[in-house]
């Protein structure tokens, strides 16, 4: 027998849990559908994990440029990359814990796995368990979020070519690094590990002065660190 909800969300990232929450706070009984990660891809595998590196870049980056103005000597700092990837998924994991804990505390229903819509009014819930689930509704949300693409003969095997969320999983520091694409992602995660050392070559089709000009400025400061250069081509 299927269980009715008033609001049903699909999805339990950023989008997702909020208007979850937010429905359940105005008195709608709600559920949310999620198959991965509560938190979604930002907390899990997106922004957070992306933020925490990044702060552990720039926490070397002092060390190695700065910690002498303050009379403090560093010698023969190193990176334990895999030690640094196990406290990221710490952040992650306390991050996505509170999430669930959010919407359990606001009475939210929490389904954990694939939604399959039968009709407009009713969808399917392959359980993580291996059970099956039916939910009517009157209302849906759909928050599923995005995932990467792949560019034609660079496919992803997360090693030597890797999505966003590949790169930010990496056990070692690569010696080198191409980054096709010079969006805030891309400069985000190339920035990180030419803050740890790695020599970082950015290709980005796009030939506007203005997004060619941000890219340069993005890595200047960072120059002392590890060279890089940035291509338009």
């Amino acid at each position: 027998m299927a269980q009715n909800f008033d609001v049903v969300v699909v999805g339990a990232g950023p989008g997702g849990y909020v208007a979850a929450i937010r429905s359940a706070q105005l008195g709608k009984k709600t559920a949310i559908i999620e198959r991965e990660f509560m938190g979604g891809v930002c907390l899990n595998i997106g922004c957070i994990p992306s933020k925490a590196l990044i702060s552990a870049g720039h926490f070397l980056h002092r060390l190695q440029t700065q910690s002498s103005e303050m009379g403090i000597t560093a010698k023969n700092v190193s990176v334990d990359m895999a030690q640094t990837q196990k406290w990221k998924q710490s952040v992650c994991d306390r991050m996505s814990g509170g999430v669930d804990q959010l919407l359990k505390g606001n009475g939210v229903t929490i389904f954990k796995g694939e939604a399959n819509f039968k009709t407009t009014t009713e969808l399917t819930v392959k359980m993580s368990d291996g059970k099956t689930e039916s939910i009517t509704a009157k209302n849906f949300v759909i928050a599923t979020g995005s995932r990467p693409i792949e560019i034609p003969g660079f496919k992803f095997d997360e090693n030597l070519v890797c999505s966003s969320t590949g790169a930010l999983a990496q056990s070692a520091v690569p010696k080198s690094l191409v980054v096709i694409g010079g969006g805030y992602i891309g400069l985000e995660i190339g920035g990180m590990y030419a803050n740890f050392g790695t020599k970082v070559t950015v290709v980005e089709r796009t030939r506007r002065s203005f997004k060619v000009s941000l890219i340069q400025s993005a890595f200047a400061s960072l120059n002392a660190v590890s060279r890089r250069t940035v291509l338009s081509s």
